[in-house]
């Protein structure tokens, strides 16, 4: 797969093409071209070598600051036994400041060494340090230059204290964890800096003549190396062939199964270089874009007409310092809309990048029919006739609609929430009401037809109906109750009215009923001859016996 196709894999492939003879021809022409050229190479050797030196020694006093900072300084300033500060020497229990031990080692250095210069300076020196600022042509330059790019040394080969010297410059750039003490230190020329100013300069001097005697030595032994290695040469050569075709396989074998995990990632993956052309794509993105993958190697950025988003996307991050973003593009394809979460990282010193892009449109999709449900859950909630209401389980309402506040004779709903913050007092008449329905709902989860009477805001009274259930986490425990509410005070007025007609039936009924019965008896045979008898009874002589 060409999209693949790195520079050294090619070299690889060239080199192994070549019989021994060439490549011996080529040995013997390069030991021949050194020899003639030694005297021409020494001197880029000697610049070589003591640019060298110095960028390490730079390297070696940053990350010795950088430690010293995280690893000490850090950890005692939490002791305010110890004290962090540039005057470390005349005061006890105190430690240098991450600047004035760099200094310190400075001096040290230039003590063991004394052919070489270390400095810091800026362009604002604390008051203390007397030549804390430029001295002289050279650091003024660099000054300038360092702020124009401070990521770019400057070095420049020129008279120095009687010798020829290399001087070498690097920006020291305001980390983030010094920034709160440099603008709090006591003395401090600046109190406004800010993560990545140029704080100061890093210069170290060094005479050439030193590398210039190391490397005069070294270049003798060198001669009769050559002469050494040219009888060796071929053998080597024959066992580095050997070698190359050997990493040759084990690229080839990498490199394919490196393919495989690509094409097997399920996002889109691309890589182009700074100028936005095309380096390859793996087959996600062949197929989600319909296009050949070695088609797209080598066209520009923007070839596909419904890409113009994502164009401007990768523009802009290729013309920034950035090594990294990410951002959602939407994209058209033949009248379908696509949303993809793209990132993109820079490599190979920002001549080239690689991006993934994850098709997130069924998500999106998924996100908008969520949120138009909301809106009409949110439409019914606040257009609903009932009370729709939730509550913690201290007793206050977390949510109520416009229908809940108007059933309790609120303004608003805030103004419900608000003002009740005890619904066992303040909503129900009976609380041992309020006791009965909190331990149905701890029995069954949910509480049905409930009815109760409750107050309203003037302190008038009505009768609600109640349906709630327990809402619970996926662990099982309690978040709050949620339930709707609705007023029945008319309904319960119209039952009490029947009830009463009803008992005033009953109380009718039994009446009549007692009045037919009499009836009945006076209309039966046996009380007709009881009356028969009565009426044939002589009273007086009934009496007198």
């Amino acid at each position: 797969m060409k999209s693949l196709d790195y520079l050294g894999y090619k070299v690889i492939k060239l080199i192994t093409s070549r019989t021994l003879t060439l490549l011996t021809l080529l040995f013997l022409v390069i030991v021949l071209g050194t020899l003639w050229n030694v005297s021409r190479v020494s001197e880029d050797l000697v610049k070589t070598q003591a640019l060298e030196n110095a960028i390490l020694l730079a390297e070696s006093m940053r990350e010795a600051r950088t430690v010293y900072s995280s690893e000490a300084v850090a950890k005692v300033s939490e002791h305010p036994a110890i004290n962090v500060t540039h005057d470390y020497t005349r005061q006890d229990w105190s430690i240098p400041l991450p600047a004035t031990l760099l200094q310190e080692l400075s001096r040290r250095i230039r003590e063991s060494n004394p052919e070489m210069s270390i400095r810091l300076y800026s362009d604002y020196p604390f008051p203390w340090n007397n030549d804390g600022g430029p001295q002289d042509q050279f650091e003024r330059v660099a000054l300038e230059k360092l702020k124009e790019n401070p990521y770019e040394p400057y070095v420049s080969i020129e008279p120095y204290k009687g010798n020829i010297a290399l001087r070498y410059a690097e920006a020291d750039l305001m980390q983030a964890s010094c920034v709160a003490c440099h603008n709090s230190y006591p003395g401090s020329p600046k109190t406004d800096w800010k993560t990545g100013d140029i704080r100061g300069i890093l210069e170290i001097a060094q005479p050439l003549e030193t590398f210039q005697a190391k490397i005069r030595g070294g270049l003798k032994g060198i001669l009769l190396m050559l002469s050494s290695l040219s009888l060796v040469g071929i053998s080597g050569l024959t066992i580095a062939i050997r070698d190359l075709k050997q990493q040759s396989q084990q690229l080839s074998i990498a490199k394919e199964q490196l393919e495989t995990v690509i094409d097997a990632v399920p996002g889109s993956i691309a890589w182009i270089n700074s100028e936005g052309i095309y380096l390859g794509i793996n087959r996600q993105l062949a197929q989600e874009w319909n296009i050949n993958q070695e088609a797209i190697i080598g066209r520009n950025l923007g070839f596909l007409h419904q890409d113009n988003g994502f164009t401007h996307f990768l523009r802009n991050f290729i013309n920034s310092r950035d090594n990294f973003t990410s951002g959602i593009i939407d994209l058209d394809f033949s009248n379908d809309s696509r949303s993809y979460l793209v990132a993109a990282q820079k490599y190979q010193n920002q001549k080239a990048i690689v991006f993934v892009g994850i098709n997130i449109t069924e998500r999106k999709r998924a996100i908008e029919a969520l949120r138009i449900m909301e809106e009409k859950y949110r439409s019914i909630y606040e257009n609903a006739l009932e009370g729709i209401f939730q509550s913690n389980l201290e007793g206050q309402y977390i949510s109520v609609n416009p229908a809940m506040a108007k059933l309790y004779g609120y303004d608003s709903p805030a103004d419900l929430i608000n003002s009740v913050i005890n619904i066992t007092t303040q909503i129900y008449v009976d609380p041992q009401s309020r006791l009965a329905f909190i331990n149905m709902l701890a029995i069954h989860g949910e509480v049905k037809n409930f009815e109760y009477r409750s107050f309203r805001k003037d302190g008038s009274i009505i009768w609600v109906e109640e349906n709630t259930r327990l809402v619970r986490n996926d662990k099982g425990e309690i978040l709050y109750f949620e339930g709707i509410v609705k007023d029945i005070t008319e309904r319960k007025r119209i039952e009490t009215e029947l009830k009463t007609e009803l008992e005033e039936l009953r109380i009718e009924i039994n009446e009549q009923k007692r009045a037919q019965d009499v009836a009945q008896i006076t209309r039966s045979d046996y009380f007709q001859n009881i009356q028969e008898e009565i009426e044939s009874i002589d009273l007086d002589q009934f009496w007198s016996n």
